[in-house]
């Protein structure tokens, strides 16, 4: 789907990202970045506080998400992090 990205707190964007919720946990998707760029964007409590994810004309907010579980970057280039809601 086009139109897709996330929206940090700071508004910060990622385009062509998706997200969603599974058993209490939030995955994000995306392409693009590096380990290290996406480690300090994912790891900066102040940006994740709130993650907005915007597809097509629907949006989806998720607050609260401040830990950073995993980092995976896959042999394509495909991102996926998985965060957890911060104590």
């Amino acid at each position: 789907m086009t139109g897709q990205q996330i929206v940090f707190n700071d508004e910060t964007i990622i385009p062509n990202a998706s997200a969603g919720r599974a058993d209490g946990l939030l995955w994000v998707y995306f392409t693009g970045f590096d380990m290290l760029s996406v480690a300090e964007m994912f790891c900066d409590t102040n940006k994740t506080s709130r993650i907005e994810y915007d597809y097509g004309e629907m949006v989806a907010v998720y607050e609260g998400y401040t830990l950073c579980r995993t980092i995976n970057i896959d042999y394509d280039g495909n991102i996926s992090v998985c965060m957890a809601k911060g104590e």
